[in-house]
């Protein structure tokens, strides 16, 4: 009977879960497409020609025609994805935002199973992913990132499922989904050193476990080989070559994207900013403050940010510099809410969602070409189930109801998304 109310309960919360995530993005079933979003199209169109030359035509994006496989720097997989809708459907853009409303569904319900296992307000943390402007602003496109992310979450649920029950199926489904994930975006092959970090630090020892773990690079493998038979050049080692450029020619230190980072995770993940009341001691918040401030007043002497200058415009855009503190204040917190977990709990689901969100913001910040929610996103799950995690320790001594404590942080977060 315990049992079967559980279950009832698991089922309600993720139903809520998904209407949710209707209700917010329906609205935006007649958007336009973007101008990222075209190159995706571009592929597609290609695709229903010449399914198997994928890149092999020539694009103007820099104001002249460069062959596709030098412009873009995503693997197909999005692309095929939105060449079957097409085909379907249409070109259409309400027929493309409701195709992509299918990963955007999968991946809040990926979200709601990972949470159910490994915090008590699973329905509470999924919203939290909801209210990310980093997964709305994203699910509203129709490029790689979401999809990405709804076989990423998937992965990692039947991995640790895998490994708690022993189930080497599962093992192997998981690693099949990573492969896909790979082949939709490369960052997808952070999960294998991630779900192999993990698994280690949970059995502490090696049996069949780590094999399934061997498709994804077997994919990738073929996936470089493949793509230099074709076009002359492995396309993630392009992809590599094309970031490392780019972050050297724009001449940005580390600092410089350091804050850059902070400030876009505090904002992308603008839930943790809205719960910080909650998730911390008085001093820690004035420590939190304190740090917004000297990003701050070192932007601005500085006289602006990277590329971003307001030395010759007339004086400092004050009301950015304030954002630009509190988001930066914002970010440091997340990063903090996955050190406190581990080092409270010292367990391997803890070290997993600390090393997802590090791993992310590291990868972000000082690896990629640039900073964008696009290249975030994929922390929005670890962030928000280390918050619901660091609730549930802090609302009992605060006397707060749970209800009440996440209900106005959340409708400020899924205000500012919208």
């Amino acid at each position: 009977m315990g049992s079967g109310k559980c279950s009832k309960t698991c089922h309600l919360g993720l139903l809520v879960a998904l209407a949710a995530t209707l209700v917010c993005l329906l609205p935006f079933l007649g958007k336009a497409y973007t101008i990222d979003d075209t190159l995706f199209l571009y592929a597609a169109q290609r695709i229903q020609r010449e399914p198997f030359d994928f890149y092999g035509f020539g694009v103007n994006w820099y104001g002249f025609e460069m062959p596709m496989s030098q412009v873009t720097m995503n693997p197909p997989l999005g692309a095929f994805y939105i060449a079957w809708t097409a085909a379907v459907g249409g070109w259409n853009e309400k027929i493309m935002h409701l195709a992509f409303l299918l990963p955007a569904l999968a991946a809040i319900g990926g979200c709601f199973a990972l949470a159910w296992r490994l915090c008590r307000h699973p329905l509470a943390a999924t919203l939290a992913v909801l209210a990310c402007p980093a997964f709305l602003v994203s699910a509203t496109s129709i490029m790689c990132d979401v999809p990405m992310l709804a076989l990423w979450i998937w992965a990692v649920v039947l991995w640790i499922s895998g490994m708690d029950r022993n189930n080497f199926l599962m093992l192997t489904l998981s690693s099949l989904l990573v492969s896909l994930a790979v082949l939709t975006k490369y960052f997808g092959i952070c999960l294998v050193p991630l779900l192999f970090t993990f698994s280690w630090t949970k059995k502490g020892n090696f049996s069949r476990w780590p094999l399934p773990l061997l498709i994804p690079l077997a994919v990738l493998g073929l996936y470089q080989w493949g793509t230099h038979l074709l076009y002359g050049q492995a396309m993630l080692s392009e992809a590599a070559r094309y970031a490392t450029i780019h972050r050297w020619t724009r001449e940005t230190d580390n600092l410089t994207r350091l804050l850059t980072g902070l400030a876009f995770t505090g904002g992308c993940m603008a839930p943790a900013f809205f719960f910080a009341p909650f998730l911390w001691s008085r001093n820690t918040l004035l420590g939190l403050a304190l740090s917004g401030f000297i990003a701050t007043m070192v932007v601005l002497s500085w006289g602006g940010l990277g590329a971003f200058q307001w030395k010759q415009t007339g004086g400092p855009p004050w009301e950015w510099l304030a954002q630009f503190g509190l988001w930066s204040a914002g970010g440091i917190s997340i990063l903090a809410l996955g050190w406190t977990d581990w080092r409270k709990n010292r367990e391997a689901e803890s070290l997993l969602l600390l090393l997802w969100v590090a791993g992310t913001f590291v990868f972000t910040v000082f690896v990629n070409w640039t900073v964008s929610a696009r290249y975030l996103l994929p922390m929005t799950p670890a962030v928000t189930i280390l918050l619901a995690r660091r609730l549930e320790i802090r609302l009992p001594a605060l006397r707060i109801p749970p209800r009440l404590a996440w209900a106005a942080p959340l409708g400020l977060s899924i205000v500012l998304s919208l």
